[in-house]
């Protein structure tokens, strides 16, 4: 962002480097004004702007769903759903006593579908520690286990933060009382099972939104850069699978949020092509540009407000 120190234009394109490494962005002709000429964004057709316009969100699941696909397939195997046995030492079972049992196909926590062993984790990460309607398949039978508890542990919540600032503070870490079966790692099977891990986390990140909407999370548990160099600073001391985890789990979030309804995001650009599809004539650009530049004011508070958060988090208290 801010001013070019480095310009070199090749095919009609202008590349450059600029002063401030906080972004990037790819700006065409016509898309901030009308123009006449053939090649600019505005007189384009609207399925063809659409496609511009999603493409970015598109190519972070992809890499997002690569990065998966190259863990599960260095793994060798692929997590399913099938219960394969209860872990031993525990005081107590409750999935076990609620009726789970040793074979039973787990497809589905509450109104949740469940493919691989991730959507099980991703599932109840997003749910806490509340009761859950498990559905399992049984000898062909479908059964329903209703208010389901699983097993969690309280922890010290700077310990999972890395924050002194949530120290004092509990949080519950719920896991499973159950193993369940691998498979052999197969082509379509990896295939498979990134796509689904890259399903979970984007179920994930939406549930958290919702969250955040409703007032269940806090803006200040919002994190940007600082956060999340932090974040990856502690991902790669514990491992470098912890890493790329995390590198995707980012990648697949910016596909989501940059689709969401808002100015300044792509999702708001879908927004005014819609109304142009139902309307059938378009929002003058520079209308529509006094939209995204507002948005685009907000999101810079926003990023101020959650930056100043980061640095409160990261200080001792």
């Amino acid at each position: 962002m801010g001013p070019a120190f480095f310009k070199r234009t090749y095919k009609g394109t202008q590349y450059s480097l600029r002063v401030f490494p906080i972004g990037g962005y790819c700006k065409m002709e016509g898309e901030e004004e009308s123009l006449d000429s053939a090649g600019s964004f505005s007189k384009k057709p609207l399925y063809t702007r659409f496609i511009v316009v999603i493409a970015g969100s598109v190519m972070n699941f992809i890499a997002g769903f690569l990065i998966f696909a190259i863990m599960v397939g260095s793994a060798g195997i692929i997590g399913t759903t099938v219960v394969s046995g209860f872990r031993e030492g525990m005081e107590s079972y409750p999935t076990q006593e609620a009726g789970l049992m040793v074979g039973d196909r787990i497809v589905r926590l509450n109104s949740t579908v469940t493919n691989i062993s991730d959507d099980i984790v991703y599932y109840l990460t997003s749910r806490g520690d509340e009761p859950i309607d498990i559905t399992v398949v049984r000898d062909g039978e479908t059964i329903v286990l209703k208010d389901v508890n699983f097993p969690f542990e309280t922890y010290d919540k700077s310990e999972i933060t890395g924050s002194p600032k949530d120290e004092g503070k509990p949080y519950h870490l719920v896991y499973t009382d159950f193993y369940v079966a691998t498979e052999k790692a197969t082509f379509f099977g990896t295939i498979r099972a990134a796509f689904y891990k890259s399903l979970a986390t984007a179920k994930l990140i939406w549930v958290t939104l919702g969250d955040l909407v409703r007032g269940k999370v806090g803006v200040t548990e919002l994190s940007g850069p600082i956060g999340v160099g932090s974040a990856i600073t502690s991902a790669i001391k514990v491992g470098w699978k912890t890493f790329w985890q995390l590198v995707a789990f980012i990648t697949i979030n910016l596909a989501v949020v940059n689709l969401l309804p808002l100015p300044a995001l792509d999702g708001g650009r879908i927004v005014f092509m819609i109304f142009e599809l139902v309307a059938r004539r378009p929002v003058p650009p520079e209308k529509e540009n006094l939209v995204h530049l507002a948005g685009l004011v907000a999101f810079l508070l926003l990023a101020v407000f959650i930056a100043y958060q980061d640095i409160l988090k990261l200080l001792p208290s």
